[in-house]
């Protein structure tokens, strides 16, 4: 949804700043590869979304598999980074889109 890419874009930046996070739309990124039996895409078909992807950990420290592999490890370090995001763009979309 182009409304919600663009509340989630403001919200990140105010977030983390600008540059400190990867905006795929930005870069030609606009389709990703998910596992079959995921039900965001069929949720995106009846209400508006926004795909977050997150990264588990770094490579350098060990983190070598994505999030839905069965070998996944995640860096609890990172993990509030997670939950502040999923916040922020939930506050960002609630106050640009209050009911007067």
């Amino acid at each position: 949804d182009p409304g919600l890419v663009a509340s989630g874009r403001r919200a990140l930046t105010e977030l983390f700043g600008q540059g400190n996070f990867i905006d795929y739309e930005a870069i030609g990124i606009t389709q990703f590869r998910v596992a079959g039996s995921e039900d965001f895409g069929y949720a995106s078909e009846h209400v508006p979304t926004i795909l977050v992807p997150f990264a588990v950990g770094d490579v350098k420290d060990g983190f070598k598999y994505g999030a839905h592999h069965p070998k996944a490890e995640f860096d609890d370090n990172y993990l509030y980074k997670g939950a502040a995001t999923y916040a922020m763009c939930a506050l960002t979309w609630l106050s640009e889109n209050k009911k007067q």
